[in-house]
């Protein structure tokens, strides 16, 4: 079973780029363009995931590991990334809340290689995610936070209190406030728990803007649909900032930075 821990941090400067002499699977070269070499591979990795959980054996290193080695798949399939801040990751003393606009399952498997060399991230995902067999061995593993986006009030309680605790023990905590993934930034469906809960908890927030429509969402099943060839996969991470009153102005700086970033790089902000 073959999945070291990331010994040294693969980010030496506050910004990335997929080399351009990034090759693709050959078997991917061999028939014209399709993604067998990452189908081949995701579950590999996932499954060594699983295992190292069931053994104990899946500290932040590992998942560091297990998060690169998807961030390679991608690249080797054709995706190519660029991120841009990671000074904020590497030169600031967390816990973090960490909040996101969410479109697609990559960047809940890239993050890890991101922050977790010098950070521990878990996770808030649907409560359903933590039952599933595959990754949701790896979710347990971290202690991601379960809500079930039923009874909105129960899930913001939830989060509030196990977010609190895993916060002052350490652990920084990935927020997507939108709830699900889109494939537009809609301002106003961005909530504010991200914000209430670094307040509660006296952490700071650390925005992040994304575009990762290159993994689109799959008609059957949605964590695993095609890739979209051609479309660059952007990450850009803001400075942490610490909440000050009702942390209004806190959030409308992180929607702003999203929105920004996001028309930037082609995509679309539907207000109202």
């Amino acid at each position: 079973m073959k999945m070291p821990p990331l010994t040294h941090y693969p980010f030496p400067d506050n910004t990335y780029d997929t080399p351009p002499d990034t090759t693709r699977y050959p078997i991917d070269r061999i028939l014209f363009g399709a993604r067998v070499g990452f189908l081949v591979n995701l579950p590999r990795i996932v499954t060594t995931g699983n295992k190292l959980s069931a053994r104990g054996m899946f500290d932040k290193y590992v998942f560091a590991r297990h998060a690169y080695e998807v961030m390679s798949a991608v690249e080797h399939s054709g995706g190519r990334i660029h991120i841009e801040g990671i000074d904020h990751i590497r030169n600031n003393e967390g816990p973090f809340v960490v909040v996101s606009n969410h479109m697609s399952t990559l960047e809940t498997f890239v993050f890890p290689c991101l922050f977790n060399y010098y950070h521990d991230i878990t996770y808030v995902v649907k409560e359903s995610l933590l039952k599933r067999k595959g990754f949701g061995e790896i979710m347990r593993a971290i202690g991601a936070i379960g809500v079930t986006r039923q009874n909105p009030r129960d899930d913001f309680q939830r989060v509030m209190s196990e977010g609190e605790t895993l916060l002052h023990a350490g652990r920084s905590i990935v927020i997507f406030p939108e709830g699900t993934r889109h494939t537009v930034f809609v301002p106003k469906d961005f909530n504010s728990m991200g914000v209430k809960l670094a307040k509660r908890a006296g952490a700071k927030i650390l925005p992040v803007a994304i575009k990762t429509d290159f993994w689109q969402n799959g008609k059957v099943i949605r964590d695993f649909g095609p890739f979209k060839w051609g479309t660059p996969i952007h990450m850009k991470f803001g400075a942490p900032m610490e909440i000050h009153g009702n942390g209004a102005e806190e959030h409308d700086w992180i929607v702003n930075f999203i929105r920004t970033s996001y028309l930037s790089w082609g995509g679309e902000v539907r207000e109202g």
